[in-house]
């Protein structure tokens, strides 16, 4: 993804090496003129390099290239809305990675190639991942000749085991056919002449301007039903054991032997309890399994990439991994993002490892058809599994200098919903046939765990996001496909990332960062009030829970400046764990904010 962001401009480039005129944004018929000489991999200092070309200069006018950029960029809408603000968003991506990062095309020696290589990653921690968002537009060119080179100055006889992990982690697109050397110069010359005519040729969606809230009455029934059907009332009927609980007793009176961190708690809005002091750098989401054992995350390890931890043995399980872990709600097993999707078995966990090789474990199986930044659920009464993906906008704020903003609702007229159900016979998962849904300007999705609700961040003008829309997910088996619809439910019009639905289905919690017209909400006089000053400049995010009964919003966490509390979610008996990145350090934390409700 990882971040999946896959494109942006080459100006920065284009402009060191004299490529490329400024934007032009009517339709014309004028080749533009260019400098090929610094684009076919020819010295550059006086010192012969045998760099093959990075791209060829493309030099079809401005009206051509637009048409034949934009139907290559289109493979793309797989995963991310094709928008003007995302093809904005993406040449600001790759212009920073041509200053910072791809600063010599010609390199010749091993230093300069690793220098440029760990530069794409998305943190200096050992056991970091290359990152998309590091690379932009150039992410398409990572099955290149030019990238091939630059892997084997850089790692010698380990070259194809180094670049193959950059592949699986960076290269874009994920699904399809990969660009060849004229489809990436004739993107990497649209981005490098400023996206000509992008308004003319991506007009605007037409989109809802503003939310309106609304929540119908099958909110209310639905919520009846999960107080004795739904996955938190099974749990408990089955004694499932919670972590840190007495068997039996109110979930309320769990985890007291974990340090309260009452610094972190806004008012009486929940007790939080410290879980554990994680020794790496968290990479994007972290879950938990369903009795709250299991937290499982990337993370930037000396010598590996994602990890689980077992709060029960106190251990930090290294995997070869890379993220968006998520565990099945009946507590049957789990999906990770390696190489490949895996889908595994709880006892790959419960075996105790001290660490897990997906690539060779049998418990697990590759399941092509889960996407990225997949959600997952399981049919109430032992019936499927279910993994939903949409398009999406990755998420890995608090990271380096802060995160100041939101992130952007990226969601097209072309948004959609991929459900992949699947079996689980009991020594392992089998894929049936995937079923699409198209949900214009929604993205982010995630299933309720029974599978039958679903919550989606909503796009509006500008690519900012204006609320949620909850849906009913109606599905009906037929031999082996399902026929499925997702009629609207309700509508909460309130901005956050992540979001995750409780295991009674009663709640959604998000996070949320500081911006602006969070001061008053903070308890500050406003945006300009002094003491405000250090969220301006430093960011912060809270955790909210929102009643899907009733729409109320409650902040959970009072984080101060440089404090992030992000990814929350549900274990089956309420209590909600997330990640706290504070000060250079990482914890993981968990709020009975939902118990006594």
């Amino acid at each position: 993804m990882r971040l999946h962001v896959l494109l942006g401009g080459l100006l920065a480039v284009a402009t060191a090496s004299g490529c490329g005129p400024a934007a032009q944004n009517t339709d014309n018929d004028a080749a533009p003129t260019t400098d090929a000489g610094q684009l076919d991999g020819a010295p550059n200092d006086g010192v012969v390099s045998a760099a093959p070309v990075f791209r060829n200069a493309v030099t079809m006018p401005d009206a051509e290239l637009a048409t034949q950029a934009l139907d290559r960029i289109n493979a793309c809408k797989t995963c991310h809305g094709i928008t003007r603000g995302s093809m904005r968003y993406w040449k600001q991506l790759t212009d920073a990675s041509a200053t910072n990062c791809l600063t010599d095309l010609h390199p010749t020696t091993a230093a300069q190639a690793s220098t440029m290589l760990d530069c794409l990653k998305n943190s200096t921690m050992p056991g970091a991942l290359y990152s998309p968002a590091k690379l932009g537009i150039y992410a398409t060119a990572g099955k290149l000749p030019w990238f091939e080179y630059v892997f084997g100055l850089a790692f010698g006889a380990n070259a194809a085991s180094a670049r193959a992990n950059f592949i699986a982690q960076a290269h874009m697109p994920r699904t399809g056919p990969a660009f060849d050397q004229s489809d990436f110069d004739i993107v990497a010359e649209y981005f490098a002449r400023n996206l000509p005519l992008l308004d003319q040729r991506l007009p605007p969606d037409t989109m809802v301007n503003n939310c309106t809230p609304s929540i119908l009455p099958t909110v209310s029934t639905h919520i009846t039903a999960m107080r004795t059907e739904g996955w938190a009332a099974r749990h408990h009927d089955a004694n499932l054991h919670m972590f840190g609980c007495v068997d039996g007793a109110a979930p309320s009176t769990c985890l007291t032997d974990k340090t309260r961190k009452t610094v972190w708690e806004n008012g009486n809005n929940g007790v939080i309890r410290l879980l554990f002091n994680l020794p790496h750098s968290t990479q994007f989401w972290t879950r938990s399994s369903a009795d709250g054992r299991f937290a499982a995350h990337g993370a930037a390890g000396a010598d590996y990439s994602a990890a689980v931890i077992d709060l029960q043995r106190n251990r930090n399980i290294t995997t070869d991994g890379y993220y968006d872990p998520a565990f099945f709600p009946d507590n049957s097993g789990f999906v990770f993002q390696t190489f490949e999707p895996k889908v595994c078995k709880m006892s790959v966990l419960t075996n105790n490892p001290n660490s897990i090789a997906f690539g060779n474990n049998s418990a697990c199986s590759t399941q092509a058809t889960v996407g990225l930044y997949q959600s997952v659920a399981a049919t109430l009464g032992g019936g499927d599994a279910w993994t939903i993906d949409s398009q999406f906008r990755n998420d890995d704020g608090g990271h380096g200098g802060g995160t100041l903003n939101n992130p952007a609702a990226f969601f097209s007229s072309e948004g959609f919903l991929h459900f992949t159900p699947l079996i689980n016979n009991g020594n392992g998962y089998t894929a049936r046939t995937p079923v699409t849904l198209s949900t214009p300007f929604e993205g982010d999705t995630v299933l309720s765990p029974s599978g039958k609700m679903l919550i989606s961040r909503v796009a509006g003008p500008n690519s900012a996001q204006i609320g949620m829309v909850l849906r009913k997910v109606n599905a009906t088996l037929t031999g082996n496909t399902y026929a499925i619809n997702a009629p609207e439910m309700g509508r909460y019009c309130f901005n956050g990332g992540k979001p995750a639905i409780s295991y009674d289905e009663r709640y959604l919690v998000v996070h949320r960062y500081v911006e602006a017209s969070d001061a008053v909400e903070l308890g500050f006089t406003g945006a300009n009030d002094s003491r405000f000053a250090d969220y301006l400049a430093k960011g912060a995010s809270n955790i909210y829970v929102i009643d899907l009964l009733t729409g109320a919003t409650r902040r959970i966490t009072n984080m101060r400046a440089g404090e992030y509390a992000v990814y929350p979610h549900f274990r089956a008996d309420g209590w909600i764990y997330f990640v706290v990145r504070a000060f250079s350090y990482e914890y993981l934390a968990a709020s009975g904010a939902v118990l006594a409700n």
